[in-house]
């Protein structure tokens, strides 16, 4: 775990520009780097960083090898969601249907830095939702409708990503006006992006108020550094008076100053290496014999070392008596290992 984490802190430190003259990847497994790979999801900008600065070479074969791997699947990720970002911008265009990409889809839609994608996640309005629902399911992708939760769908065809259709009445979107987009040439013609604060906030809200589990993921924070580099100073501001202001402003502040961090080229400490920790610690356990444990606790977990709002968010959701002494059952299977990802993060 510790040698994951220093590899994490190398690569940040290569991300934002703070390596020193000579400086090497530092010693490690290649189990090291298979937990980093799997929960930083970060190969290819590191590919890309680390052939830029010369030190592929420096990579041990079994990591250069871990890389490698890593980087050809996120690569195939990225061309998929390509394709079928065109194939859907066809239908829609042909339909007359308004189509806006969100967080990792509006990245490469926007002609940014590719970053992995698991799924590929699209703002319409209700009207269309029918539409292309059936377009997606007769091009063979899984679709995820907005009333669905993500477990309503299995991902059947592994040679395509799901895709999520979201209208603006959904919980996590209810802040986003449908007419407030505007069309980037970059992308597929049909396809169209949040104004740069909206999608700023969505990708911060996203990852800090439902997804606490990916606080401080280097994938996750380059796309913030991206959404920020966006945005104008007076559209940075606005987005940080909002956030100050919200429940989970601590982690969202958090995330927005690692972001900051990266997209100015610019060090800063790893606030988020104990959520680090805790993932690499989960990922290894769920390789053995503890993995029920690892899935049932990780969300709970994760919410401890966020902070107070998630706690007070994970314990609002569920019902009854046997709801609740579950859910305390599983907060003290968790708090042992949240206070494992703050001992490993201190020692390394």
């Amino acid at each position: 775990m510790r040698r994951a984490l220093r590899i994490r802190r190398f690569v940040l430190a290569l991300c934002s520009g703070g390596l020193t003259d000579g400086a090497a990847p530092p010693p490690a497994t290649s189990h090291a780097w298979a937990l980093f790979l799997g929960r930083e999801r970060c190969a290819l900008p590191l590919q890309a960083r680390l052939s830029q600065a010369g030190l592929l070479a420096a990579l041990p074969a079994a990591a250069r090898a871990a890389l490698d791997e890593a980087a050809l699947k996120e690569t195939q990720r990225v061309l998929c969601a390509r394709e079928q970002l065109a194939r859907l911008a066809t239908t829609a265009g042909e339909a007359g249907l308004g189509v806006t990409a969100l967080k990792g889809a509006a990245q490469l839609v926007s002609g940014g830095e590719p970053l992995d994608l698991l799924d590929l996640d699209l703002l319409v309005d209700a009207a269309s939702v029918p539409v292309l629902a059936e377009a997606g399911e007769r091009l063979g992708y899984d679709v995820l409708l907005p009333e669905q939760d993500e477990t309503d769908v299995p991902r059947r065809n592994s040679g395509t990503l799901r895709v999520e259709l979201h209208t603006h009445d959904q919980p996590k979107l209810a802040h986003l006006a449908l007419g407030a987009v505007r069309t980037r040439a970059a992308g597929p013609p049909g396809i169209a992006l949040l104004p740069p604060a909206d999608h700023l906030w969505h990708v911060l809200s996203h990852v800090a108020v439902f997804h606490p589990a990916r606080l401080g993921k280097i994938r996750d924070l380059l796309l913030v550094a991206a959404a920020i580099d966006r945005c104008s100073r007076d559209e940075r501001d606005r987005v940080e008076r909002r956030l100050l202001a919200h429940p989970h402003h601590r982690s969202l502040a958090a995330l927005a100053a690692a972001g900051d961090a990266l997209a100015a080229k610019r060090q800063r400490a790893d606030s988020f290496a104990p959520t680090a920790a805790a993932g690499y610690l989960l990922e290894a356990l769920r390789g053995g014999r503890l993995e029920r444990l690892a899935d049932g606790v990780a969300g709970s977990v994760f919410a401890l070392l966020a902070g107070r709002a998630a706690l007070a968010r994970l314990l609002e959701e569920g019902g009854g008596a046997r709801w609740r002494l579950a859910r305390a059952a599983r907060l003290a299977a968790a708090a042992p290992l949240a206070a494992a990802g703050l001992w490993i993060a201190r020692g390394a």
